[in-house]
């Protein structure tokens, strides 16, 4: 067994693992990426004040530079919960907030708010590119994209173009924030259909 750890702090060492430590005999990341961190904090004062769609800018910033970032899930969680009343979305991230923090001083309370949540989820349809929701200034899509699109593709009558995706869920996509509001009323408005390009 000793044997066993030392190997794995060796490569770890080797792997550049100054975010990385052995915590009831797993080894655990302890400590995240710079950029991550300074994006989560800029997050968090958005979460605090209550600017829910900056605050999903910077986490979603923080995820880009360290998907595995437990804090961040937990907050999105948050922003998603308080701030849109998305049950599926919150549940989506604290269930990943659970996963990557398997030592969280709050597993409790978290599992408790988890089992009420999803007793109020609504099941998503399985088509895809069908608009689910709008959160704010952005676009739920629903489906299980093949591949990792960036961007999905619309044609409607009134509106031809993309929309950027923020972040893949399994049974959908967020876009990303689309600031002109008349595209927004507009892709909304025209029940349109979203597909990879």
């Amino acid at each position: 067994m000793r044997t066993a750890v030392c190997l794995a702090w060796m490569l770890l060492a080797c792997a550049g693992a100054a975010n990385w430590a052995l915590a009831g005999g797993s080894i655990v990341r302890f400590r995240q990426e710079p950029g991550a961190q300074t994006a989560k904090e800029h997050g968090d004062q958005f979460l605090s004040s209550k600017r829910y769609a900056d605050a999903l800018d910077s986490y979603f910033q923080a995820l880009e530079k360290d998907p595995e970032y437990p804090g961040v899930h937990y907050n999105l969680g948050a922003v998603f919960l308080k701030g849109y009343r998305d049950y599926g979305l919150a549940a989506h991230h604290f269930h990943r907030y659970l996963a990557l923090d398997t030592y969280a001083e709050d597993r409790e309370q978290v599992e408790s708010l988890l089992a009420g949540l999803e007793a109020r989820q609504q099941p998503a349809p399985g088509e895809r590119g069908v608009l689910l929701k709008v959160l704010g200034d952005r676009l739920l899509i629903s489906g299980a994209w093949d591949g990792d699109p960036r961007e999905l593709a619309v044609d409607t009558e009134a509106v031809s173009g993309t929309v950027l995706v923020a972040y893949r869920y399994p049974a959908a996509v967020l876009t990303e924030r689309i600031r002109d509001k008349q595209v927004l009323d507009l892709l909304t408005a025209s029940l349109a259909v979203f597909r990879a390009p």
